[in-house]
């Protein structure tokens, strides 16, 4: 099968999938508090809406790089998100491989053994974070995490 990113109709399907998942998540996680709620209201939701107008708007006029663009900036932020992933899975049966990608710019970096830039900080601060919720967490890999994080910080503080 062809990469989905390289297909204008599947590209399409996706960053709608993922339109909708956010919708959703939105109007079935609202904030009780108001101020937050309204967040989510007035600024969230019209966003995540954007997402689907902007894409249908695009793949009608033939703009791949377009929609590769609202899926790129989609993906840095929900790289994470196995729920997302599952979603447009089982809604339109398109695998995203966002996890597998992350995973792979993850392995790219502790195998260079230093952060180039923020992104990278980022990437590695967000990692240790999740294994320090596990139950079995390796301890060794969270130090050796910690030490580019740390080496990081003396080369850019």
């Amino acid at each position: 099968m062809k990469n989905f990113l390289e297909n204008i109709d599947d590209l399409l399907r996706v960053n709608c999938a993922i339109s909708d998942y956010y919708v959703e998540f939105t109007l079935n996680n609202l904030n009780p508090d108001e101020k937050l709620r309204s967040v989510q209201l007035d600024v969230m939701l019209p966003m995540f809406k954007s997402y689907r107008v902007d894409s249908e708007k695009y793949h009608s006029e033939g703009k791949l790089k377009k929609l590769q663009s609202i899926y790129n900036g989609i993906e840095k932020e929900a790289s994470e998100n196995i729920m997302l992933e599952q979603y447009v899975f089982e809604k339109i049966g398109i695998k995203l491989g966002m996890r597998e990608r992350y995973n792979r710019k993850l392995n790219k970096i502790i195998e260079r053994g230093k952060l180039k830039n923020e992104n990278e900080y980022h990437m590695i601060m967000d990692q240790i974070n999740i294994l320090c919720q596990l139950k079995d967490r390796d301890d060794e890999v969270i130090d050796n995490l910690n030490t580019l994080i740390i080496d990081f910080e003396k080369k850019y503080a």
